[in-house]
């Protein structure tokens, strides 16, 4: 079963497909984009936050749709965003998001920023999800097991404070399970445990359980360093 099944995705079926939590976002976001242009999908990458410009030609970076439309007949998968001072793309503008999203064209959106840090606990803005998403994945990386808290979870104090941790506390499959659930669990997300190759599989079980528990339907579990090697385009 490939990593699209184990997500529960047709992505020719989709339009809007939002990602949030930490620890894999940006990955996750190429290889749906990848799995796009290997199917003939039109889709664009964009962001209601920042992300770092994509460095493969298959991302090319445009400004208005005509250049998206020369990018799709090229097979590629254009990057929608605003240029900033500091190199990285924030969100186009809404008219462009209407437009592509009128286009037909398949939205994957990095909705959510996480310091690069493997875990994340949202404040109330956070993610940033338009009206017409039809799917959110939540990513947390699985390299947080055993490590402080405050080490490894962006807004690690909102965490404590909300959910009575500890900075100093190892993150456990419960601790994880608590923080995806109290921070991502209203949107009925599907989650992704990323970076299985650094976790026991009994721990990363435990927190999938956990996680069916508390109402999550759909879980996976992945090394995206690993599926991304596997894409081969």
């Amino acid at each position: 079963m490939d990593l699209l099944q184990r997500l529960w995705l047709e992505l020719e079926k989709e339009r809007m497909i939002c990602l949030a939590g930490s620890g894999g976002k940006t990955s996750l976001l190429h290889y749906l984009g990848r799995q796009c242009a290997i199917r003939g999908i039109p889709a664009a990458l964009l962001t209601t936050t920042h992300i770092q410009p994509p460095q493969e030609a298959l991302f090319p970076l445009v400004e208005e749709v005509p250049e998206a439309a020369r990018a799709w007949a090229a097979g590629r998968v254009p990057v929608v965003g605003s240029r900033r001072a500091d190199g990285r793309l924030g969100p186009p503008a809404p008219q462009l998001i209407q437009a592509l999203h009128g286009q037909g064209a398949l939205l994957l959106i990095e909705a959510d920023g996480s310091r690069q840090l493997p875990i994340k606990f949202p404040n109330a803005t956070e993610p940033v999800l338009p009206p017409q998403t039809t799917r959110v994945i939540v990513v947390a990386g699985l390299s947080a097991l055993g490590r402080p808290l405050q080490e490894v979870c962006h807004r690690w104090e909102l965490a404590c404070r909300e959910l009575g941790l500890s900075p100093a506390q190892p993150v456990t499959p419960q601790v994880m399970a608590a923080l995806l659930l109290a921070g991502y669990g209203r949107y009925r997300p599907t989650i992704l445990l990323n970076q299985t190759d650094t976790a026991r599989p009994e721990d990363w079980e435990t927190l999938m359980g956990r996680l069916h528990q508390g109402g999550i339907r759909m879980v996976a579990a992945a090394s995206l360093r690993q599926e991304a090697k596997e894409c081969l385009f």
